[in-house]
Parts: structure tokens; sequence; C-alpha cells
């Protein structure tokens, strides 16, 4: 009575589908000078009520223009509160001290980029190197001359140095060489927003905005961003102000100027990021955000119609006016580069949503409700596919799969003879002998091969109609 049971997982995350694709989560990381007083990240908010006291007026309209949402508000804000940062930071190597041991010429020596450390070996020895108080990264040369010849040679890669914990060095060092060492001066990136990223990590969310975000560090949120997604399996994305990351992942909001009617406010790009994201999660899977009208918004940069097209092909979301509303642009990502398996529909914000809302749903049922719990049988995979074929069932009901199309998983017919093949099992010519049906009953050790295809429905955007008269 077992098997059922994945069944009725699948169709509990395709009843629940449409209610979670109206209420998306954001992550956001607010900085603020009272972040002292807030030691309980992530701050969970269902609604603006939720808002903890201490934070500064800005950084409160920040989370208020997150909850405005479009047809619904965000599920649910996590809000981790950060110390003020100055976008990211380079470093120089850290400093660092050299010791040699008894009998060799010179002592304990400190060394950075404008210092050498230089002796004559009176036997062959292991330096060793530690911080002086200063950790960071670093590079190290070694110079080694002797009568015939001189020799430099480098440790290559960065060396990660903390403070108090030493690291050896063996030099090909031997009796009366004259050596010297010294460090590289080179810079080191680092990310201001590192320690909470890790804990985003392992946190649900969909969207992450940092509304005080520096230039320098939007390519560091990308960058991890895009890590997640290819890397982690984690499906999730960010709003970010001005930057091409040609990524699905990415939405890259442009606008330099918005005024609100609130106070008659004005909002750079990075400031506007909050209200982008709130829009996007409070847009249900069955429509888009294409066209969702601003009511608080008096003035935006204006654009010409060839302007606003190129921007929409490079990439861009942004507010403009049709003369009586200010409205989103065409809800599309940064991603342009189209490439084979990955075309025109990564380019849209509803898409990619129903996209990573799909894989999750399945990912996180198989991965709960059946790894490791059944034998790989025939049969048992065969009522996995059943499973996954009534959830696309339930999402074409609900809308969000088209329904006139046979959205359907079904045993991977190529991919299990590759694997047969590779292991030696079968050979090609076996194999092309077999139908379909006696391949998918084959033995593939612990490897279950299945392929899916879908369709799934995009927002009415484009009209033509023609009027004869």
């Amino acid at each position: 009575m077992g098997m059922p049971s994945i069944s009725i997982a699948f169709k509990e995350k395709a009843v629940t589908a449409i209610t979670r694709s109206q209420r998306g989560i954001i992550a956001c990381i607010i900085e603020d000078e009272n972040y002292a007083a807030f030691l309980d990240n992530p701050y969970i908010m269902y609604d603006i009520n939720d808002l903890p006291d201490g934070l500064s007026v800005k950084n409160q309209k920040q989370v208020e223009l997150m909850f405005k949402g479009y047809q619904t508000a965000p599920s649910k804000i996590l809000m981790f509160v950060s110390e003020p940062v100055a976008g990211t930071t380079q470093t120089t190597p850290a400093k660092a001290t050299v010791s040699a041991p008894e009998g060799v010429d010179k002592g304990t020596v400190s060394i950075h980029e404008d210092s050498l450390y230089t002796g004559i070996v009176g036997k062959s020895i292991v330096i060793t190197i530690t911080t002086a108080g200063e950790a960071g990264t670093a590079k190290f040369k070694w110079k080694v001359n002797d009568e015939k010849n001189s020799e430099e040679i480098s440790t290559g890669e960065n060396i990660k140095l903390i403070d108090g914990v030493a690291v050896d060095f063996s030099g090909n060092f031997t009796a009366n060489d004259v050596y010297t060492i010294s460090c590289v001066p080179e810079t080191v990136t680092l990310n201001p927003y590192k320690e909470i990223l890790d804990k985003l990590e392992h946190e649900r969310f969909d969207y992450l905005v940092i509304p005080a975000i520096e230039d320098d560090d939007k390519s560091v949120i990308a960058t991890w961003i895009k890590s997640m997604r290819s890397v982690s399996d984690k499906m999730i994305k960010a709003v970010l102000p001005n930057i091409a990351a040609d990524s699905e992942g990415i939405v890259n909001f442009t606008n330099t100027m918005i005024k609100t009617s609130e106070s008659e406010e004005t909002f750079t790009t990075k400031d506007y990021c909050s209200r982008i994201a709130g829009i996007i999660c409070g847009t249900p899977m069955t429509i888009s955000c294409t066209y969702a009208p601003l009511a608080e918004v008096i003035d935006c940069d204006k654009y010409s119609k060839e302007e606003m097209d190129n921007k929409v092909n490079a990439g861009e979301l942004f507010i403009f006016t049709n003369g009586k509303q200010f409205r989103i642009s065409r809800g599309v990502n940064s991603f342009i580069t189209t490439v084979q398996d990955k075309g025109e529909s990564f380019k849209k914000i509803k898409k990619v949503d129903a996209m990573d809302m799909i894989h999750d749903d399945i990912r996180d049922t198989i991965d709960e409700s059946y790894i490791g719990k059944y034998s790989n049988s025939y049969n048992n995979k065969c009522l996995l596919i059943t499973a996954i074929n009534g959830y696309f069932y339930g999402l074409a009901n609900d809308g969000i799969l088209n329904p006139d199309y046979d959205n359907r998983a079904d045993f991977n017919i190529t991919k299990i003879k590759e694997y047969l093949m590779s292991r030696g099992y079968y050979t090609k010519e076996e194999l092309s002998q077999m139908k379909d049906v006696e391949i998918a009953k084959l033995d593939t050790d612990d490897k279950v091969f299945l392929l899916a295809n879908i369709k799934i429905l995009d927002a009415m955007e484009d009209v033509s109609l023609e009027i004869n008269i």
C-alpha cells in the first residue's frame, strides 16, 4: 500500500501549486546602522505588522514596498539585517612572519608586499610562515641563488593565512644557498554578504533583493545566484539594479528615476528593486507581471518606442508610461543569449517561475517520498511516472500548463541505452533488437531515467487585430 502515497503527494503539490505561485517568498538583506539590535536573523514577516522595531525609516519603507505586491502580497519576507557595507573591498596580502630554524641565517622577520626576507641556508630547511595579526590571503615567491643559476619558485594559488596558524613551505635549498622570500602584492575581492548568503543557502525563497547594494557587489550576487541554480540545484532568483547578467535567475531593473505620489518621494534604481520584487512575487503563475500598473508612480524615465523595444531585447525590466498610467514593461529577465535547449522561454519571468516551481515540486517530493524507500523495479518506476503525470494534470487544470498539450513523463529510452552500454551490460546491437518497453524493463541498478515533455502557458502579451472595412 506504500507507492500510491507518492501519487497523493504529487496531487497535493498540484493542488497547492496555484496558491504558492500567487504568493512568492522574498529574501532581503537590509543594511541598517542599528544592526546590532537585530540578532535573530532572519526575521520572518507575513505582513507589515510583523516589522520589528528599530529599523530606520528608509528601511521600513523598503519593506512596505515589498509588501505592496500586485494581485496579492508576497506570502512572506525573510529579512536579514546587516551592518552597512561600503561595497566590495580590495585588500592587499596579509602581513606575515617568516621563522627559520636555528643555524639558518636570519631569525624571525616580518614580511609583506614591500619587504623581503633574505638569508643563507646552513642546511636543508623548512620555513614556517604565519600571519602577524592580519588575516587574509597571499602568494609567496621563493628566489634561490647559487653559484651557477637563479631559480624563482611561486606558491601559485593564494594561500589563506589565519592569524596564529602556521603554514610550512619546503624549499629546494641546500647548504650555502642564498634565498629570498617575498609576498606578491595582489588584491583580493571580498564578499561582504558571504555570512548571510551562507545562511540563505538553507532557506526556502523565490527572489532576493538588496536595496542598498553597491555597484561593486552586484556581480558578486549575480555570480552567487547563477552558482546556486547551476551547481547547488537551488532555483532562486534576484532583482538587481542595472546589471546585464544574461541569466534567467537575474531580473535587471533599469529605471534611473522613479517618483511617487507619497510625499512626492523620488527613488533610485536600487531603491525601487524592492517594489519590483514585490510585484513579481505577488503575480499569480497564471498571468505575467507584464503591464502591471503602479498606481503610486507619478513620474519616471521617458523612453521612445524604439528605446523600449531595445531595452526589452537587452533583457531589461523597467517602468514606462502610456500617457495614462505607469506600468511594468514586458516581464523579462536578463537572459538574452539563447543556446540549444535554452531558448526564448527562458527570457520570460512567468515561464521561468513556473519551471522553477515544477522543478522544486518534483525534486522535493521524490526526495521526501521515494528516494531510498522503494526497490528500483519496473512497476515502481511506472508508479512514479503515473504520479508525476498526475501532477502535470493538476497544473494543466490550474492553467499553468497547456491543457491541450499531452504533458507527460515517460521512460528516457535513450539514456537507459547509454547507461546499459556504458556499464557493459548490453551491446548496441543487442539493444537495437529490443522494443522500447523491453528496454524500459531492464535493470538499471539504482538509476531511474525519465523524460518529460510539457508546455507552460504564457500570458497574453502580443495581440494582432486586422479590421476589414
